[in-house]
């Protein structure tokens, strides 16, 4: 077989993988850019009153990343051993929105007091160390999760009386 004959197989078999690679990776954004996504994150906040600071809050951010708008009820905490048992966040500033419609790129969030938290975990039994989760539910019934915090229940009742 020449060496030219080769050449040219070599190159077509070349155009034909990369064909087929990029033909699976817009596919898979298509596939993506039709999914509903939403980023649930956790964070610590404080209110400002003038040059006072408020008691930490929990803070809980629904972000929809995605390029479809879904409609999200209120976020909830659940303990990571126990994912049955919902802590619904009704004292949570911010609750009055849900549900909620997110157009893609959106945010809405919701503050409830480290205090509040606390006792409802210790209410319900949890021992002093537990890993919380917010979790929220699409009007499909999809739930998203956050990833875990670590918390200290006695820490985060101390922090709140001082606050």
């Amino acid at each position: 077989m020449p060496a030219a004959q080769i050449a040219v197989q070599a190159a077509t078999a070349l155009v034909a993988v990369y064909g087929a690679a990029l033909a699976t990776h817009n596919a898979i954004l298509a596939r993506r850019k039709d999914r509903r996504s939403l980023i649930i994150k956790m964070s610590t906040a404080m209110y400002t009153y003038g040059a006072e600071l408020g008691p930490p809050m929990v803070s809980i951010d629904v972000v929809n990343d995605g390029h479809r708008s879904l409609v999200v009820d209120a976020p909830q905490l659940t303990v990571e051993s126990d994912p049955s048992r919902v802590i619904v966040l009704l004292g949570a500033d911010g609750i009055a929105a849900f549900p909620k419609r997110l157009e893609d790129g959106e945010t809405a969030s919701l503050r409830i007091a480290y205090s509040q938290v606390a006792n409802a975990l210790m209410k319900a039994g949890h021992p002093n160390h537990v890993r919380l989760r917010a979790i929220c539910k699409d009007s499909a019934g999809r739930i998203y999760h956050s990833k875990p915090w670590a918390i200290d229940i006695q820490e985060w009742l101390r922090m709140g009386q001082n606050g």
